[in-house]
């Protein structure tokens, strides 16, 4: 029941805050760079679960290119990043389908204003799916032990024990 507060409290929390928790990897090896990362966003009651592939080809003697490598360090880390809702629908960079929803985006973005090559795919599904999920199993408790104290007889069934079988 616990699970099913907290993710509850995820979903309305992401219609004012989004959370992004995941796992970052950036590998440069001078102007080439590597950069992946797994994880999830809650953003404006849904969820997006993401598998970003990234490639870089830098021109270093390019100024802008050099701010992009020293704003990229390397890294092999965690993160957690609180940000302002971005809003649905989601990934207007990409193409995918979605409905109801839920959805599969991929591929490369439309973005240009980084100099990355894009590899990515993210999944799209409602905020309060988990909270569903979450519920079912403590529902399903409930209705059993309502099921089992409903059926349950009285101790000795009604009668009185030593007076061989008068009803109370």
């Amino acid at each position: 029941m616990v699970l099913c507060a907290v993710t509850l409290a995820l979903w309305v929390r992401s219609y004012h805050l989004g959370d992004q928790v995941g796992w970052y990897i950036n590998r440069w090896n001078a102007g080439e760079g590597r950069f992946g990362a797994i994880g999830f966003d809650s953003d404006s009651g849904g969820i997006v679960f993401f598998l970003q592939r990234r490639e870089s080809h830098l021109d270093l003697l390019d100024p802008a290119d050099a701010a992009f490598r020293s704003t990229n360090p390397p890294l092999c880390e965690p993160s957690w990043i609180t940000h302002d809702p971005y809003g649905y629908p989601y990934m207007t960079d990409y193409s995918g389908t979605s409905g109801f929803g839920f959805g599969y985006f991929g591929g490369p973005s439309d973005r240009t204003e980084l100099p990355m090559v894009y590899h990515d795919h993210f999944i799209v599904m409602p905020g309060w799916l988990p909270s569903i999920l979450a519920a079912v199993l403590p529902a399903s408790w409930f209705i059993r032990w309502r099921r089992h104290r409903s059926t349950r007889k009285p101790d000795g069934g009604g009668l009185v024990a030593a007076s061989g079988g008068e009803p109370v």
